[in-house]
């Protein structure tokens, strides 16, 4: 497979580097030499860090390079099967770049744009082939972030989406498909999350470090978001609240002092002293105007709550989901968030909040169940988590295999991992809430319990297929084993680690295993 990537700059150098640190081929184009002699010098300095912290070997960055061809000529993009736009967010200078491929390109060549704000739809009208038109939004830094959103536009067949997600996973990355919507998934409920920090310290309700603080705190991040605008660039949410407002209305209008910062090229100064009486109105606010918009984005019907809750944790990196947090504050209290939201800024109460009342918490699934071509899949879908097993995580795979069971048009069962994991063991949390309740009948009976799921695998009458994506830990090793077939990639392996501090599997490693790979090499 040859890939194309237009434009050298912080993203597209990015993206080359992702690709070809999979082992596939990159022309990488851009219009001056200096703008390519920029990008691979910031491939080549990432790669240092990453042979630093012993992520890769002098030999693997010399490989990586080499599969990386920077060229001015767009001629060296005619052959490759994908060309992925990166360059300034400007309509006309993308439109004028497709233009110039659709004209240039062999009539397999799919076209993806990585935009962040402008629409997928209107942009796939400039060229001839628009059922090979899509999205392909990358977060920053594309070589290190494994999120990423597809966008198919209203002309885009399903081979090309099937194809792109195809390509997605070969390179490593959470993908979710959203509709062509302003801000897609993640940023459509993080600009408004900055914006509405901003808000609350231009009212005066808390100062700066107050925010800062609530904000690490409920979200477990790091950087609260003023210093995170300070370190991505304060312009940059900025433009992109001013672009929301225009296409969503006045509650994603940006604040004034956003717009002041951005004008004088200010950064924001984040020392301060901690208000804790100011603590809970600052959560309050900040929650109830993340809530709000994920609601919304249901009642809209953009994405799934699944694809919500990957993109605030693989691509934010927040402990927890919007909905999770719901769940976890209680539906009471995200009613009482959301209305106060609702009232301030004049909106209309999502209608699934309004459903929610009566039912109670949210469903999260962790499994994912898709059916195609006669083969009955099972992604375990927990990739923040490195897919650790838990109750759930056993439950709904049981469900979704019982499912495919009596379903006469599966054939055969495959189950893998999403994201760089087939699945990494036992979630430890389970056991050690468990152990350090003195609940140990719990953990008995969870294990009892997996263990029966395993034992219908292993029964199956339909073919059980595991597609061994990535690592299998303890657990996901004893999935593999309860398998009839593995198909496993060359850099996916099988461990149990817990043996190395005591811990014995549980779920059938000690009796399968054996069997398998015989007793010696299974000690």
């Amino acid at each position: 497979m040859k890939i194309g990537v237009i434009g050298a700059g912080t993203m597209g150098s990015g993206i080359a580097q992702k690709i070809a640190q999979e082992g596939m081929e990159v022309v990488l184009v851009d219009k001056e030499e200096k703008f390519l002699e920029r990008g691979m010098e910031k491939i080549k300095q990432t790669l240092d860090e990453g042979v630093k912290k012993r992520i890769f070997k002098q030999e693997d960055t010399e490989k990586i390079l080499s599969l990386i061809h920077p060229t001015l000529s767009y001629e060296q993009l005619k052959e490759c099967d994908l060309i992925i736009e990166a360059v300034y967010e400007d309509k006309k200078i993308k439109e004028d770049v497709f233009k110039k491929l659709d004209n240039l390109c062999e009539k397999k060549t799919i076209f993806a744009t990585n935009t962040s704000s402008l629409s997928v739809n209107e942009l796939s009208e400039c060229v001839e082939r628009k059922e090979k038109f899509i999205g392909m939004h990358f977060f920053y830094h594309p070589a290190k972030n494994r999120f990423l959103e597809i966008i198919p536009s209203r002309y885009t067949s399903n081979e090309i989406i099937a194809k792109c997600l195809t390509f997605s996973r070969i390179i490593g990355k959470v993908t979710v498909i959203t509709k062509d919507s302003p801000g897609f998934v993640v940023n459509r409920f993080f600009v408004p999350f900055l914006n509405e920090s901003v808000r609350i310290l231009e009212e005066k309700i808390a100062n700066i470090f107050t925010i800062e603080e609530v904000c690490k705190e409920i979200l477990g991040i790091p950087m609260g978001p003023f210093e995170l605008m300070n370190v991505t660039g304060v312009p940059i949410a900025y433009h992109a609240a001013k672009f929301l407002s225009e296409k969503l209305g006045d509650f994603y209008k940006p604040a004034e002092l956003l717009k002041e910062k951005t004008e004088k090229g200010q950064m924001c100064n984040i020392e301060g002293n901690l208000e804790q009486d100011k603590k809970e109105e600052v959560k309050k606010r900040i929650m109830g105007a993340v809530f709000y918009v994920v609601l919304e984005m249901l009642d809209q019907n953009i994405c799934k709550i699944e694809d919500i809750e990957k993109g605030a944790k693989v691509a934010l990196r927040w402990r927890k989901g919007p909905f999770e947090m719901m769940n976890r504050e209680g539906i009471q209290k995200v009613d009482e968030y959301v209305d106060e939201i609702v009232k301030k800024y004049s909106l209309k109460k999502p209608e699934s909040l309004k459903k929610q009342i009566n039912i109670g918490p949210f469903k999260i699934r962790n499994v994912t169940g898709l059916k195609k071509d006669g083969v009955g899949f099972i992604i375990i879908s927990r990739p923040e988590a490195l897919n650790a097993l838990n109750e759930d995580v056993f439950k709904e795979m049981e469900e979704i295999f019982e499912k495919f069971k009596e379903d006469k048009e599966v054939q055969k069962i495959v189950i893998e991992g999403e994201g760089k994991a087939f699945a990494a063991g036992a979630d430890i949390r389970f056991f050690l809430k468990n152990i350090e309740s003195k609940n140990l009948d719990r953990i008995v009976e969870f294990t009892k319990y997996a263990q029966g799921v395993l034992n219908k695998i292993e029964k199956s009458e339909k073919p059980f297929i595991c597609k061994l994506n990535g690592m299998a830990l303890g657990g996901g090793s004893e999935i593999a084993l309860a398998s009839h077939t593995v198909i496993s990639h060359p850099k996916a392996y099988f461990a149990f680690p817990e043996t190395g501090i005591g811990i014995y599997p549980g779920l059938g490693g000690t009796q399968r295993l054996p069997r398998m790979i015989g007793k010696e090499l299974a000690k």
